[in-house]
């Protein structure tokens, strides 16, 4: 399992106090239409994997594939972080992006 998740569990941890500045939003694959679909599957991942510790940000559901089309996405996990305005920021390293950002204050 790719450490992408959590990852960003430790990133939300790390910087709670600075949430006003970022948000971390999931998109699933459009694999899943409904969040009837989506829950049983976190579940198991959340009782086996995460230690039963719940999503600390929010998971959208992409069954268009639009917004994974719009910002480029070919493979999973990819992270993108994107500004206030839209605009992508940095795709890839976004997390050490993000964290270079925050850590300026």
């Amino acid at each position: 399992m790719s450490r992408s998740l959590p990852d960003l569990f430790e990133l939300t941890e790390r910087f709670a106090d600075q949430i006003d500045r970022f948000a971390v939003v999931t998109v699933h694959t459009k694999d899943m239409a409904s969040f009837e679909e989506l829950d049983p599957y976190l579940d198991k991942l959340i009782e086996k994997r995460w230690k039963k510790k719940s999503f600390p940000f929010p998971i959208l559901l992409d069954p268009s594939g639009e917004t994974i089309a719009r910002y480029g996405v070919l493979g999973y996990p990819t992270s993108v972080l994107i500004g206030p305005d839209g605009t992508v920021l940095a795709a890839k390293g976004a997390q050490a992006t993000l964290i270079e950002l925050l850590e300026r204050k």
